[in-house]
């Protein structure tokens, strides 16, 4: 029988495992979430995500879903100058001010100018490969 494969190549279980890897990061907890593991032990459960994550097609859907998420990380210089303006002309708590002092020091504003792509890249903790 021929199992449903979406445009990835991925079963339903495959692409949902994915998914939650990559929000969640941890490849054991991905794939009990699109799995029924309730009578595996846990050392079977790594083993098979493991095993899981290193298919070629999940790994490819994988870094996609990541380069996705990193691209919806992305803020340029005029996207936080138009957020910290919004923030500034309103009520100034110190919470606001320390967000605007963090952003700074995150996109090296605080030095000398930044020369070439004023774009910034948050980058997500995905969690231990091995996990």
């Amino acid at each position: 029988m021929e199992r449903h494969k979406d445009a990835n190549g991925l079963t339903p279980k495959q692409a949902m495992a994915a998914e939650h890897y990559v929000l969640h990061g941890s490849m054991s907890a991905a794939y009990r979430h699109a799995y029924s593991t309730s009578n595996m032990q846990p050392a079977t459960v790594n083993r098979r995500a493991v095993d899981l994550f290193r298919v070629p097609a999940v790994a490819r859907r994988v870094e996609q879903l990541r380069a996705e998420a990193e691209e919806r990380a992305t803020i340029t210089r005029d996207e936080a100058v138009a957020l910290l303006a919004v923030i500034a002309r309103g009520k100034q708590s110190a919470v606001a001010v320390r967000a605007i002092d963090r952003l700074a020091k995150m996109c090296g504003w605080d030095k000398q100018a930044v020369l070439g792509d004023d774009r910034v890249t948050i980058t997500l903790n995905l969690g231990d490969p091995a996990e």
